[in-house]
């Protein structure tokens, strides 16, 4: 079943109709609605222009069974928590399965140009620095493997290592778990964290696991009340192992915990394969472990990538709930054309060369952005004069001058903030004014050479937008209370999706996607 607009008072609602007396195949979204609610969902995605500090400000991906918080540091390094929705440890906790920093040698910059982008519509995130470094990190929707893929401009080195805490054996006290461990380390048997292995391998690789070799089973069902019970259901805890193993294409081992390439270069793949299992030897599990990682292996990245999106577009053509409440951002309205290259009093020329400017009123799609910059610098100039209720696109073939400053488009009395300007300013900066409200993408521009901009505002959802060259490089948003809940509604349907095809059901506290309570704390105390 496909979804329709559905009028209620002010606010409209894309709802599922699943009402058994209309049938199957009664109604079907026409093109536009479905461009409409690509372009929706898009206005959901989560987008960064600054790196985080710690776990506490990673974006979670996954695909329904193991996960990832992945977030940039100030430094440039790339780091991400691996876990899984069976990843119990001898002491019943849902633990993390490692840590993977990847260091990029020259390193990542995370000032002017980082850009990190959660895309929901293809289950992936997005990263662009401000050196052109350009990387993909997903959780494979059909294997139990994340991916990570990096292209530069000139090539860089690429170390990953994996990064454990769980080193020894040590005692499991109340400060590992607020809520059991106070309850468990008060019991006689004295519960133990027990450390991971890190394998030794005669290929370039890092695996490691954590294995139960003790349980805390029997001591529930005791606590429980439920010691009849012992003896009648197989121990879910003891020999369960859970791990990973960590390789790259091209890449050589570098110690027991990490590889980097052979040689620098602008393409780099790396993928980390989990499992969890229940087995009579560490050995067995591990070879389990090389069948999982070779089939991965031998799958073409490409058609990987492809059949990966398709899952989740098919996720979200399921149902659609999006709410539209009064416009957040009213386009301002005044008597004045639109000028090219010009202010109102005549000021702020642009000093280089404009080509095939375009006024359109609605807010363009991102995917209708980048087919018109991929398209040749147009010559003919298209001002529509159609009305602005709903939303507006400018756009143009840019060439600036050194340290350009003037206006590309203009609907503004001058000084004032009653109209709708794109500027290159400060200089060779991306400016968005509509009315009262501004957006700055910092210098991106490159003097003398021919460029896409673009920029857009949807009076229905709040977000201003800025593109280059097809790519979003700036996006703001004042949400409406109805985009704020629609907003919400996304994100913790996609948050459900990322860890709920696991063989448990979602874990209450935080599922899989929780992080230290304290900054430099102990992974093992969410």
């Amino acid at each position: 079943m496909k979804e329709v607009m559905v009028t209620i008072g002010r606010a409209a609602v894309l709802a599922l109709l699943a009402s058994p007396v209309l049938g199957r195949g009664v109604i079907a979204a026409t093109a536009g609605q479905e461009q409409e609610l690509a372009s929706r969902l898009d206005a959901c995605n989560v987008v960064w222009d600054s790196p985080g500090t710690n776990s506490s400000g990673s974006v979670p991906i996954g695909n329904g069974d193991v996960g990832a918080n992945v977030w940039v540091e100030p430094s440039g390094d790339l780091v991400f928590y691996l876990s899984k929705t069976d990843a119990w440890d001898e002491n019943g906790r849902l633990c993390k399965i490692g840590r993977v920093r990847v260091k990029f040698t020259p390193s990542l910059v995370v000032t002017n140009g980082f850009r990190q982008e959660l895309r929901l519509a293809q289950g992936r995130i997005d990263i662009t620095t401000g050196n052109g470094v350009r990387m993909g990190l997903w959780v494979d929707a059909h294997s139990p493997v994340v991916r990570l893929e990096a292209e530069s401009e000139t090539p860089v080195d690429c170390r990953a290592e994996v990064e454990l805490w769980r080193l020894r054996d040590r005692p499991f006290g109340p400060g590992d778990d607020s809520h059991s461990g106070g309850g468990l380390s008060a019991q006689a048997c004295k519960p133990v964290v027990l450390p991971d292995v890190v394998v030794t391998s005669a290929v370039p690789r890092v695996a490691c696991y954590h294995r139960n070799t003790r349980s805390v089973y029997e001591l529930s069902l005791q606590v429980q009340h439920l010691a009849a019970l012992k003896g009648r259901f197989a121990d879910p805890l003891w020999n369960l192992t859970f791990g990973a193993s960590l390789s790259g294409k091209g890449f050589v081992s570098d110690g027991k915990q990490a590889i980097e390439p052979a040689a620098p270069a602008k393409r780099q793949a790396l993928s980390v394969t989990v499992l969890t299992a229940q087995t009579d030897t560490p050995e067995a599990w591990l070879a389990i472990l090389d069948q999982l990682e070779r089939k991965a292996g031998k799958l073409n990245p490409a058609r990987a990538r492809l059949a990966h999106e398709s899952w989740w577009r098919e996720f979200w053509d399921r149902s659609w709930i999006f709410v539209n409440g009064a416009g957040t951002v009213p386009l301002p309205t005044n008597a004045h054309p639109w000028r090219v290259g010009v202010a109102s009093d005549g000021r702020s020329r642009f000093s280089g060369a404009i080509a095939g400017p375009r006024v359109i009123g609605r807010a363009l799609s991102a995917a209708e952005i980048a087919q018109f910059a991929g398209q040749q610098p147009a010559t003919e100039t298209r001002l529509d004069e159609e009305t602005l209720a709903t939303g507006c696109t400018v756009a143009a073939w840019i060439k600036p001058a050194g340290g350009e400053a003037g206006r590309i488009l203009d609907k503004c009395t001058a000084g004032k903030a009653d109209g709708i300007t794109f500027v290159t300013f400060p200089a060779l900066a991306l400016r968005w004014i509509v009315g009262d409200h501004t957006i700055i993408c910092p210098a991106g521009l490159k003097p003398g050479e021919w460029q896409h901009v673009a920029a857009t505002a949807d009076a229905g959802t709040g977000v201003r937008r800025i593109y280059l060259n097809g790519k979003l490089v700036k996006e703001e948003r004042d949400d409406s209370a109805a985009e704020t809940v629609t907003r919400g509604y996304v994100l913790q349907r996609f948050m459900n999706a990322c860890s709920g095809r696991g063989g448990p059901p979602i874990k209450f506290n935080g599922s899989i996607f929780t992080v230290e309570a304290k900054p430099g704390a102990s992974p093992e105390t969410p």
